[in-house]
């Protein structure tokens, strides 16, 4: 077994050398949708039904590209379609082997009741328009619900081990050159459970009082898994019995996302508003993002259980292969970039309820990230907390980092192992570079070849904590 692990692991670091090589990209050898068929072009605006009809029929040809009269207007509603043997609730499903081409098109998403808004299967696409939702009544407290685009299955909607839920499994999809407004607190677009080999790019998120994801990923359920602190030791019962599991996203490219203005900062809403969000994925690129003003640049998060009840080949791999490159914040309110790898309800299970977990939930956490040209400006202390926080994270590699206008401009914390910080420029906040922690102190952090420069205090760390290598210059 530990053979095994080790080699899982070294596989998703060489997967990681590739890709900051430009050598390796996601995705599958046929685009989504561009397979076997034809284009189909509509020359009248159909309703949302009608549209979906048009889709599966096409799917059922063989697939092609569905495409819309140039610059219309649509409007789908909420209705339940049994695809796959699988009851969906959702406005409107793109079948498998099928690219619907918006052609320059909005679609309208009128969300009376709970379920999804555009819901990709696999090998399906999106492209070329605007998605918007007009209404929004009834939604579930899961972002995935009322999500303008979603791929995957809710908590709770992916079936048992017995009878998978078609939707856990989605991959080798792709939304492109799209336009996605949000006006509720949901996410503009949602992934979760297994939703694999998929494309994110050329995306542009509107501005939004309410919505508090841009692009969120996020692990899944199969079977009866809950969460809740004090059912963790059944739950490793169930699991043990092989009655559920986890699911988790990976092998995803998200590139050139622009997002606006996401006003949401309310404290008691997890991270307020992100431009991107993960929890619980592996093998994720982000690349090319830019916000106007978000509480959150990016946040990398283990998720309630981390991978303590996923499958192989999930278990072995856990929280590795993120590349997080090209990354400009214009307005930050609470944290530029954000590495969290703590499994924070199994560790308080194990605390306090006599949970005996099978994965050590601190550590490695997000494992060997690598974080490559950032520049992320804060709106001022206090509100501003900090421009990139690293905890429960082992070999995190940060090169090309500049951050100012934060409390902290740096922050190391607990279980942080083996982080190194190359040709950063730290400057303008009130603390450059804090390392705090006393359960799980951060070891070997490095600072390589930067500039720390107007701060109110400099490196806020016990003596010999943050190892200063090169040139290192301070004003």
């Amino acid at each position: 077994m530990l053979q095994y692990h080790l080699i899982m692991k070294a596989s998703c670091h060489i997967l990681t050398a590739l890709l900051l090589a430009g050598c390796c990209s996601f995705g599958t050898s046929e685009p989504a949708g561009k397979g076997p068929g034809k284009t189909v072009t509509l020359h009248d605006v159909l309703s949302g039904d009608a549209l979906e009809q048009k889709m599966l029929d096409l799917s059922d040809a063989g697939g092609g590209v569905l495409l819309l009269p140039k610059n219309s207007t649509l409007t789908a509603v909420m209705h339940t379609l049994t695809y796959k043997n699988w009851k969906s609730l959702h406005a409107l499903l793109v079948p498998e082997h099928v690219t619907l081409d918006l052609n320059g098109s909005t679609i309208l998403l009128d969300l009376g009741s709970n379920g999804y808004g555009i819901r990709l299967t696999s090998h399906s696409a999106i492209e070329n328009g605007t998605v918007r939702i007009i209404r929004s009544e009834g939604c579930g407290s899961q972002r995935i619900f009322h999500a303008c685009v979603s791929v995957g299955a809710a908590y709770g909607d992916g079936g048992t081990p017995e009878a998978l839920s078609y939707f856990s499994k989605v991959g080798g999809w792709r939304m492109e050159n799209l336009t996605v407004d949000q006006p509720t607190a949901q996410s503009a677009i949602q992934l979760m459970s297994e939703a694999y080999d998929g494309i994110i790019r050329n995306i542009r998120v509107a501005d939004s009082a309410r919505a508090s994801l841009g692009v969120g990923l996020d692990w899944g359920t199969v079977g009866p898994l809950h969460m809740p602190d004090e059912l963790q030791p059944k739950m490793k019962q169930l699991f043990d019995q092989g009655k559920l599991y986890s699911t988790h996203p990976h092998n995803i490219l998200i590139q050139k996302i622009r997002v606006g203005r996401m006003l949401l900062n309310e404290p008691d809403n997890d991270d307020g508003s992100v431009a991107v969000r993960t929890s619980g994925c592996y093998n994720i690129t982000i690349d090319d993002v830019e916000a106007e003003e978000v509480a959150v640049g990016v946040a990398l998060h283990a998720g309630d259980a981390g991978f303590e009840y996923s499958r192989e080949p999930d278990r072995h791999i856990g929280h590795a292969g993120y590349l997080i490159k090209n990354i400009l914040l214009h307005k930050v309110k609470r944290r530029g970039i954000m590495i969290d790898g703590i499994a924070d309800n199994i560790y308080r299970a194990i605390l306090h309820h006599g949970h005996h977990a099978a994965l050590n939930t601190v550590t490695p956490g997000i494992d060997h990230p690598v974080v490559q040209h950032v520049k992320a400006t804060g709106i001022g202390p206090p509100g501003a907390l900090t421009g990139v926080l690293v905890q429960y994270s082992v070999g995190a590699k940060l090169e090309d980092i500049e951050v100012s206008h934060f409390t902290r401009g740096i922050h190391c914390k607990a279980w942080s192992k083996d982080v190194t910080f190359t040709d950063c420029r730290i400057h303008d906040n009130e603390s450059a570079f804090v390392v705090t922690g006393s359960e799980g102190k951060p070891e070997n952090i490095v600072l390589k070849q930067s500039h720390i420069y107007r701060n109110s205090k400099g490196i806020q760390a016990a003596e010999g904590q943050v190892k200063e290598s090169g040139d290192v210059y301070h004003d």
